[in-house]
């Protein structure tokens, strides 16, 4: 039998669910609140909460995201993950969807070292050389997964076998991590759209301006502004104000 998490540990999850009551500001300042705290927690730098869609051909298309990256980071991950559509990590997700709620670590789910060119751990901009993912069901919507990621930079220590069991406890006890708030867009039309089109949603879904964005990107203002009028004229909406409440409103109650 598994030896139980000492005292100091189960007494520190209890505080950080217990405190996400008090949080203003709504469910999404609470989901913030709460995995930010298991970043701390796991002396994690950064994390990333999303959900995303499986698609019929087996792609995972991001459609809600919280995180606490910087605008390079999150620009640079986003070209990654849509420049590199057989990602290992995003293969294991689909592979291992049958087996949720699970939470590894990343070396348990891809031999690490050899597939590195094909991971973000191989660019040092992102700093993201550790990774820990707790993969959960949404309620009611059996193609969409909820995961969270927790991340440390290079030189720093892997993830342990006790701070994989912290954050599985965490993220499998707290069902409204996952199915409160869940975005009405559920991924559909954004796996329809070109790549560098994905990555500018990400990034405009963000916040980002058309200005930032082309700067992460390296790409013109001009360009950029073409993109989002296209992202606009995909999903049918008419500003930004409109397009962030397609992907940020909802209950995850709405699919009946």
């Amino acid at each position: 039998m598994e030896d139980p998490l000492a005292e100091d540990d189960v007494r520190a999850l209890v505080r950080l669910v217990a405190s996400c009551a008090t949080v203003p500001g709504g469910v999404m300042a609470q989901k913030t609140h709460l995995v930010q705290g298991l970043a701390d927690l796991l002396d994690a730098e950064t994390w990333m909460w999303n959900v995303a869609r499986i698609t019929d051909d087996g792609r995972v298309v991001a459609v809600s995201i919280l995180h606490n990256l910087s605008e390079r980071q999150l620009a640079l991950l986003a070209e990654e993950n849509y420049r590199v559509p057989e990602n290992p990590y995003t293969a294991s997700v689909v592979a291992n969807k049958h087996l949720l709620p699970y939470s590894r670590r990343l070396e348990d789910l891809v031999d690490v070292d050899a597939v590195r060119d094909a991971l973000y751990t191989s660019r040092p901009e992102i700093d993201m050389a550790h990774s820990l993912f707790c993969n959960h069901p949404v309620d009611g919507a059996p193609d969409m997964t909820s995961v969270v990621g927790l991340h440390r930079k290079h030189g720093r220590e892997p993830f342990t076998q006790r701070d994989l069991r912290l954050a599985h406890i965490v993220c499998s006890e707290v069902d409204w991590l996952h199915d409160a708030g869940v975005p009405e867009e559920d991924g559909g039309r954004s796996a329809a759209l070109a790549p560098r089109l994905q990555t500018v949603l990400t990034l405009l879904v963000d916040g980002l301006s058309a200005k930032q964005i082309a700067f992460h990107l390296g790409l013109t203002v001009n360009t950029v502004r073409g993109y989002v009028k296209d992202i606009y004229r995909h999903f049918t909406v008419g500003s930004r104000q409109e397009l962030m409440r397609r992907f940020m409103v909802g209950d995850g109650r709405h699919r009946g």
